[in-house]
C-alpha cells in the first residue's frame, strides 16, 4: 500500500470533526479555568474590602467611644491619642470577633473583653486613672446598645434586612456602623466639642478635701 492508498483511506470529514471537537475542548477548558482564578481573585478582593470596611468601621467607633464616654465625665482627650486608642481598638475588634467566628463561639462574651481592653487602652495610652476609665467604658457601651436597641435593629426589622446580608455586601457594613454609632456621636458632638460635661467627679474630690 502507497502513501497515496493510505491517503484516500483517511476520512477528511471525521479527522476535521474530531479536531474541532478538541480544539473546542481545550479553549472551554480555559476559559472556566480563566473563569475560576477571575472569581477566586474577586473573592479575594471582595474579602479584602469587607476586612477593610470592618476595621473603619471599628476604628470609628473607638473614636466615639473615647471621645464620648470621657466626654461625659468632662474629661477631653487630644485627637491624636483618640486616633491612637481607635485604631488599635478597631483592630483588637476584628480579632476578636473573627476568633469568636472561626471557633463557632456564640458572641456575648466577647463584650466583656473588648470592655476590658478598651478599659487598658483608655489607661495607658489615654492615662485616665481605672475608675475613669470603667466609667467612660461602661457609658460608652451603653450608648452603643441604646443605638443598637432604639435605632439600628428597629430599622433592620422595618426593611425586612438580614443582619448576615449587611455583613456580606460593601458599604452595608459601614453604613449599619454609623447608624449604630449615631448616639454616641451626638454625645461627643455635645461633650467634646461643645464642651458639655454632664458628670464632673472633681466636685467630689474638692468636697471630700474640704471636709
Amino acid at each position: 500500500m502507497t502513501k497515496y492508498d493510505i491517503l484516500e483511506n483517511i476520512d477528511g470529514t471525521k479527522c476535521l470533526k474530531n479536531f474541532a471537537k478538541n480544539l473546542f475542548s481545550r479553549i472551554y477548558q480555559g476559559i472556566l479555568k480563566n473563569s475560576t482564578e477571575d472569581f477566586t481573585l474577586y473573592s479575594k478582593v471582595v474579602q479584602l474590602v469587607l476586612m477593610i470596611e470592618n476595621l473603619v468601621m471599628h476604628f470609628i467607633e473607638g473614636f466615639f467611644m473615647s471621645g464620648a464616654g470621657l466626654g461625659v465625665l468632662g474629661i477631653r482627650l487630644k485627637i491624636r491619642t483618640m486616633v491612637w486608642i481607635a485604631s488599635i481598638y478597631g483592630m483588637i475588634v476584628y480579632g476578636v470577633r473573627r476568633f469568636y467566628i472561626l471557633n463557632q463561639i456564640s458572641f456575648g462574651t466577647h463584650s466583656f473583653i473588648l470592655i476590658l481592653c478598651f478599659m487598658l487602652l483608655l489607661m495607658f495610652l489615654g492615662k485616665q486613672t481605672f475608675f475613669n476609665s470603667f466609667i467612660a467604658s461602661l457609658i460608652s457601651l451603653t450608648l452603643l446598645t441604646m443605638a443598637d436597641g432604639i435605632l439600628l435593629l428597629p430599622t433592620l426589622n422595618y426593611l425586612e434586612i438580614n443582619p448576615v446580608f449587611i455583613a456580606e455586601k460593601r458599604g452595608y457594613l459601614l453604613l449599619a456602623g454609623l447608624v449604630s454609632n449615631s448616639i454616641l456621636i451626638v454625645v461627643f458632638m455635645i461633650t467634646y466639642v461643645f464642651k458639655v460635661s454632664f458628670i464632673n467627679f472633681d466636685i467630689f474630690q474638692i468636697n471630700q478635701e474640704e471636709q
